[in-house]
């Protein structure tokens, strides 16, 4: 199906998809991801993201649904995300062939010592890189993976899945074994493994975080969702099967997909006005086109 609408009508889509008052779980619930950064100029991405969308909301009040109810957990997505701890048995494809070429060069260079993290973890539970004698110097200051040797490979150990967040101090991960954080009945669930079924889904799931998909969204949204041919061929497979819609938005017929399921959302009313501040990596701004 292929709908024409205004951009005045998308705007309003937009305005009423993300920011109609939920709360934090309900904002997990219709986002599905919401990306994490640690820098803090204003607030903290995650934090800006579920201010805009819970009223009442509190610096870090999404912790409590990630390190105490087990809701959501970190992971990588987009780029480090906060996801649903449900996903876990979706994104077994993720943490094995769609995860950052980095982490495996990092693994295969440094087994030794990735082993003997993963055994001091399994004697002493969580823990973060300060806890390791080994202070050595690798990475480049502007390292996302952290500067010491020790953290870049708990970094890669977490994207592989070999380690997960249990908590964090300050923003610090503190690292455990998955089979003793995430729920038995995620950690136990059939992994999805059907590359086909799980592109499906990824793109559905970034659907989610967005609202409006556009057609020729950066390659960065189209992070861990295969090559770009395999991407069509889902893409076109979900508006099939009826889960998308194709729009045509303005004059320009500008092309975005939207999930079937929000159309009515294009006719409803607009929440009352108010004031908000979005974080630059909320993912209503991801595609900057």
């Amino acid at each position: 199906m292929t709908l024409d609408i205004s951009r005045e009508q998308a705007r309003r889509f937009l305005a009423l998809y993300h920011f109609t008052p939920t709360n934090v779980a309900g904002t997990m619930e219709r986002l599905a991801t919401v990306q994490y950064d640690p820098l803090n100029p204003v607030g903290r991405n995650s934090d800006l993201v579920f201010q805009a969308r819970v009223p009442g909301y509190q610096v870090d009040d999404w912790q409590k649904a990630a390190y105490s109810d087990r809701l959501i957990y970190d992971a990588w997505d987009k780029q480090a995300c906060l996801v649903p701890v449900s996903d876990w048995p979706m994104r077994a494809l993720i943490r094995e062939k769609y995860r950052p070429y980095h982490d495996r060069e990092i693994l295969q260079a440094e087994a030794e010592i990735a082993s003997g993290i993963l055994e001091t973890i399994d004697a002493r539970g969580p823990l973060s890189s300060l806890e390791f004698e080994d202070r050595q110097r690798v990475g480049a200051d502007h390292s996302w993976y952290g500067q010491t040797r020790v953290k870049r490979i708990m970094r890669s150990l977490w994207a592989s899945g070999l380690l997960v967040t249990h908590h964090r101090k300050n923003g610090r991960h503190y690292y455990e074994r998955p089979e003793r954080v995430i729920p038995v009945q995620h950690y136990q669930g059939t992994p999805l493994l059907d590359v086909e079924e799980y592109l499906r889904w990824i793109i559905t799931r970034r659907q989610q975080a967005m609202g409006l998909l556009p057609r020729s969204a950066e390659a960065a949204i189209w992070c861990s969702c295969g090559t770009g041919a395999e991407n069509k061929v889902a893409l076109s497979q979900l508006m099939e099967a009826g889960v998308l819609t194709l729009l045509r938005v303005g004059e320009k017929a500008v092309p975005y997909y939207m999930l079937t399921s929000t159309l009515d959302l294009l006719d409803a009313p607009l929440p009352a006005p108010r004031m908000l501040f979005l974080g630059p990596l909320d993912s209503m701004l991801w595609d900057r086109k």
